[in-house]
């Protein structure tokens, strides 16, 4: 873990190259804390200046974000063991016809009284 390097460390004696050491070693979610680690020690006081400036910090960068795919979605839902959520593997895909609908209702998978309301 990232945050082995400062874990013992007290809060004044962390230098800004361990600090960097740890953000090399981290990842996006070490970058954004350990911003929002610092920001909170100084607006609390803990800290009479920053360990890093802005401008030192290295840039966040995310990676490109995907949604699944449809073999991915059909491997999570065949897990699914409720059998409410489980009915959404075809809801995606079809919507019930009243008939069908009703046989949900009377089976008991899904249960009306908790249906969202309609203002």
């Amino acid at each position: 873990m990232a945050y082995g390097l400062i874990r013992e460390k007290p809060l004044l004696s962390t230098t800004p190259d361990l600090l960097l050491a740890v953000l090399k070693k981290g990842t996006v979610s070490t970058n954004v804390y350990l911003r929002r680690i610092q920001n909170f020690a100084l607006d609390m006081g803990w800290l009479p200046w920053p360990i890093l400036r802005k401008k030192q910090f290295p840039k966040v960068r995310f990676k490109p974000k995907r949604g699944i795919t449809e073999h991915e979605h059909r491997r999570i839902i065949g897990r699914e063991t409720n059998p409410e959520r489980a009915y959404a593997k075809n809801a995606a895909v079809t919507i019930p016809s009243l008939d069908e609908w009703e046989e949900l209702v009377a089976n008991k998978i899904i249960d009306i009284n908790q249906m969202p309301k309609v203002a």
